[in-house]
């Protein structure tokens, strides 16, 4: 799922990271910006997963984290919003 495809809708672009929306599998699918390492986005999510124990309302992460292009790549779980 690493590659933008057909069915890969652009959410949002520009100054920290690529955010697509993958229908067929129904992931947000991020792609940071260059020089971000693994490490910096495991902060990150380890951030996210905080806000989730404190109750917000935040999108499960998929902790396998890919690599295109020296870009990292983040998986996430789709929400609706209201």
């Amino acid at each position: 799922m690493n590659k933008k495809r057909s069915n890969q809708f652009r959410l949002s672009g520009g100054l920290q990271n690529d955010v697509f929306f993958d229908e067929e599998y129904n992931k947000v699918v991020r792609k940071s910006k260059l020089g971000r390492t693994k490490e910096m986005v495991l902060q990150e999510i380890q951030f996210i997963n905080f806000l989730h124990m404190q109750g917000v309302n935040v999108p499960r992460v998929d902790h396998n984290l890919g690599k295109e292009d020296e870009r990292v790549i983040t998986y996430f779980d789709y929400i609706n919003g209201e």
